[in-house]
């Protein structure tokens, strides 16, 4: 394939973010966003969204970025949100809506039943599954929901199991058959030790695995999904990578660093692990590397939670919303190391650490003035990530770790509260480009240059 122009999208849980990308210049020649489709949320915690939400958007990001006519794209490359998945007939009808990886129905136990689908299979399964996968059992896995899913009854007699990119490509193009191995991991059926779907997994999941067809894995850094139409064109389509690890790729692992820790809506402490790390998930990563990692640490999605209840404070006592974030932004390193009290940001299920709920604790009448509350629960969302670093490099063997996500850059003292809560040199992100965007520029740049 030689030197041109490409479209990079990535497919977040919060934002969807295109640029057209130069690939022979290697530079970004425009770029544009959305808001993520809006999900349907359940009373029974499904978070549901329309399957055709996402094809429409890649069609209208990419009519507004080729609209200026600076260069028309000869390709398409996509990374994705993780644990999200459709069922579709083998032809691109959905049978399902997209399940996104926030789906909580599998936490709740339905009436009558003495415990939840997630509660049954951690206790019955867990340890083999974390064995198998490298991931520990949590609520929002495909796996789980689609576990519950045929515990109530309702799922398809035969059906195809799709992540994002791929749905993409068998719905509004065409589809090839290859899923890349990060999102074939995301999934919760893949065996990282055989590096192919566990048929135990699908057994104990679905209970008739061959009644569920599933894509082939892939870990070619170019994987072709097929083709997708796009502002009246039929284009190649590849990457279809995981969103942690186009982020990391992009933030510069291995090429500054070893370890990485990624403060976005979604975020991650990980580190390239020769070996397994005890009690420490594992991620497949480019090239045949593993990552020892820690995920779903509550970050952005968390944070705007507490926002959420300063802001309804805010508006009771007849001011205005925002200024949560307005100091967020203004926080010294010393004001958040100096910050009173202990806050749990574990606000939802599936969380790394929840118990019960998030909290802010210790509330003492000299320590109530919003800028100490804002600068605790910075402190308190800083240091999960000190207390991870520590588990995925028990040996300290990382001296500098790459920081990435959009939450350091909203942050500025977030750099130097990581080194002195860790005693390990941050490096901040290269450049104001979003991390994904920079992975899978490196990626199509590397196929197309050839």
């Amino acid at each position: 394939m030689s030197s041109g122009v490409a479209l990079l999208v990535d497919f977040g849980a919060s934002r969807v973010k295109a640029a057209l990308f130069h690939a022979g210049e290697n530079r970004i020649l425009l770029r544009a966003e959305r808001p993520s489709p809006e999900p349907r949320w359940g009373n029974g915690g499904e978070v549901e969204i329309d399957p055709r939400a996402h094809a429409a958007m890649l069609d209208e990001l990419a009519a507004e970025l080729c609209a200026p006519r600076l260069a028309a794209p000869s390709s398409v490359w996509l990374c994705s949100e993780m644990h999200g998945f459709v069922l579709d007939d083998g032809r691109g009808a959905a049978l399902t809506p997209y399940i996104s990886w926030r789906d909580m129905r599998a936490a709740r136990a339905s009436p009558g039943e003495p415990e939840s689908t997630f509660d049954r299979c951690r206790r019955e399964f867990g340890d083999e599954f974390f064995s198998i996968t490298g991931m520990r059992l949590k609520p929002g896995l495909p796996f789980i929901n689609l576990v519950h899913i045929a515990r109530c009854g309702g799922l398809p007699p035969r059906s195809r199991f799709l992540s994002l990119p791929e749905w993409i490509a068998a719905s509004a193009g065409t589809y090839s058959g290859n899923v890349h191995t990060t999102m074939a991991a995301a999934s919760g059926f893949y065996d990282l030790g055989q590096r192919d779907w566990s048929t135990r997994l699908m057994d104990m999941g679905v209970g008739r695995a061959s009644a569920m067809d599933f894509g082939v894995p892939s870990d070619f850094g170019g994987v072709g999904l097929g083709t997708v139409k796009v502002a009246g064109r039929t284009l190649p389509l590849f990457g279809g990578f995981g969103d942690l690890q186009t982020a990391i790729f992009g933030a510069g692992v291995p090429n500054r660093s070893n370890a990485a820790i990624n403060l976005g809506t979604g975020s991650q402490v990980v580190r390239l692990a020769r070996s397994p790390v005890p009690a420490v998930e594992r991620r497949p990563y480019f090239n045949d590397q593993v990552l020892a990692a820690i995920t779903h640490i509550p970050s952005g999605r968390a944070l705007n939670v507490f926002a959420g209840l300063f802001d309804a404070i805010g508006e009771a006592s007849g001011g205005s919303r925002g200024a949560f974030w307005r100091l967020f932004g203004t926080l010294s390193a010393e004001e958040i190391l100096a910050a009173p009290l202990p806050v749990d940001l574990n606000v939802f299920p599936g969380s790394w650490r929840f118990g019960r709920g998030g909290s802010i604790a210790g509330i003492l009448e000299s320590g109530t003035a919003v800028p100490l509350l804002v600068a605790s629960v910075a402190l308190g969302w800083l240091g999960q990530y000190a207390g991870a670093l520590d588990m995925v490099d028990p040996g300290r063997e990382e001296g500098q770790v790459v920081l990435a996500g959009g939450l350091v850059r909203r942050c500025q003292a977030a750099p130097a509260v990581l080194e002195t809560m860790t005693g390990r040199h941050m490096l901040p992100p290269e450049g104001e480009e979003d991390e994904t965007i920079t992975g899978l520029a490196a990626a199509a740049r590397g196929v197309m240059g050839r």
